[in-house]
Formats: structure tokens, sequence, C-alpha cells
């Protein structure tokens, strides 16, 4: 009797045992993913994102650096396929492909790493050499650099309040920068059979103006490669005003006089 409850007790036993680790199993197979994705949430739907301060301080550990920065906070910062940038080869790689996208600059002073937002008001010795001599290749000598800061062009049109501008207020602009030397600095284009716009005329005696007192490439200026757009791509309701919208301003005036606005 005794070996018989035994074995009764012991098969009952592997009943529940065997019950029990299949729902363990379930459970386990459904929860961990989640608790994994909880825990990395790195995947194609985040773009495999990681926060920056997460992967500067692996690139710490890595290259036995350290890293501190200025002026901005890098736990703020989702930095998308962060472990594709990493190069394990190259500490300047890596730091490039993760700073870059973001504006984001390094320097180092021995093993200490400082990253900070770009200042691209600052510019270099090296920078200025090239627009010195970009600048160089345009103006001779200093009377022609000082000629270029006097030159006006005026667009007019004849459907606006610039329809008089060729006989009154050009000519005056005329005699002003004759006073001065620089009389023939001074242009108008005038369209007298057009209206307020910035119309293809008037962007084309743009163009034409700088590119002849800047000595540029006027073929430069193609808008054939500028899409234009149709009147519903520029408009916030293409398919008509949403119910209840005010149209006019006449029913915004009318809406005005019976609300008590306090």
């Amino acid at each position: 009797m005794y070996i018989c409850i035994t074995v009764s007790m012991m098969s009952t036993l592997k009943t529940h045992i065997g019950r029990s680790f299949r729902i363990g199993l379930y459970l386990y197979a459904v929860c961990f993913p989640v608790i994994l994705a909880a825990q990395s949430p790195r995947s194609c739907a985040n773009d495999f994102s990681r926060p920056l301060n997460e992967m500067l301080d692996e690139v710490a550990h890595r290259f036995a650096i350290r890293i501190g920065c200025k002026r901005f906070t890098a736990d703020t910062v989702l930095c998308p396929y962060a472990d594709f940038r990493v190069r394990p080869y190259s500490l300047a790689e890596t730091l490039d492909n993760l700073l870059r996208p973001f504006d984001l600059k390094w320097s180092a002073q021995g093993e200490k790493i400082t990253v900070q937002p770009y200042e691209y008001y600052r510019r270099t010795p090296a920078d200025g050499e090239k627009l010195l001599t970009w600048l160089s290749s345009r103006y001779t000598d200093r009377a022609a650099w000082e000629r270029r800061r006097d030159e006006v062009l005026a667009v007019s049109d004849g459907g606006d309040w610039t329809v008089s501008y060729p006989e009154s207020e050009y000519p005056y602009l005329r005699r002003i920068w004759a006073l001065y030397g620089a009389e023939d600095a001074v242009e108008n284009a005038h369209f007298p059979d057009e209206r307020h716009d910035y119309g293809y005329n008037k962007r084309r005696a743009v163009y034409d103006f700088f590119a002849r007192r800047l000595k540029l490439d006027a073929s430069q200026a193609d808008e054939s490669k500028v899409e234009l757009l149709p009147a519903s791509a520029l408009s916030s309701f293409a398919d008509g005003l949403p119910t209840g919208a005010i149209a006019s301003r006449g029913e915004l005036e009318r809406l005005l006089e019976t609300t008590d606005i306090k």
C-alpha cells in the first residue's frame, strides 16, 4: 500500500510538474521578447536608435578615453543606426560618424575628448585664406572692392507704387551717386506692363545684375531645374475649407460683433 501510494503520488506530481513546466515555458516564450524589447529598444521600427550618451560611454570604454560634453546634453539626442556608426579600428571615424549628423564636433586634449555643438560663426585661418583668395580673383584693387558696395539695382513695374520710379526715384538716386563719381553704379529694370510680383522677367534682371557686377556665371541661374508646384499643393486646404471655417472678412467681422470677448 505504501509503495502504491508513493507511485500514485509520483505520477500526480509528474503531471503537475509537466503542466507547470509547459506553462512556464509558454510564459517565458511570450514574455522574454517583451522584456528584452523594453530593455533594448533597438529595432528597425526606430532605426536601431540609441541615446547618444550611451554610445559615447561605450566609445570611451572601448578606446580607454574620457569624453565630456559642453553646451548640450547627450542624453537628449537619439542616434539612429547607432551601432552601425562605430568603427572599432578608428576613434576619429567613430566620433565623426556619431556626431556630424547632429552638428556636433569633437576635440582631443591628451586622453580627454570634448564634444560640443559646431560653431558655424567661427572661421579657421585656412577658411580665411580661401576666402581672401576667392575675393582677390574678383577684385583687382581696393577701388574695385569699394565700388562693389555702391552698386544698386532697383526693379520696378507699372502695377504698384513703383510705377513712377524711372522718372522720379531713379534720377534722384543717380544724382546722389554722382556726387561720389559712381552714377553708373545705379541701375533700374522697369517693367511697365507687369504688376506687383517677382515674376521671371524680374528674377532674370536680378540674376544678370549679380552676374555682371560680381563676375559670376549667369548660366548657373537655370530655373529649368526648379519644380513649379500647382496652387493646390501650396494651399493648406486644397479640398476646400473645413466645415465651420471663417471664409471671408465679412464673416469674421460679424462674428466679432456678436461675440462677447472679455
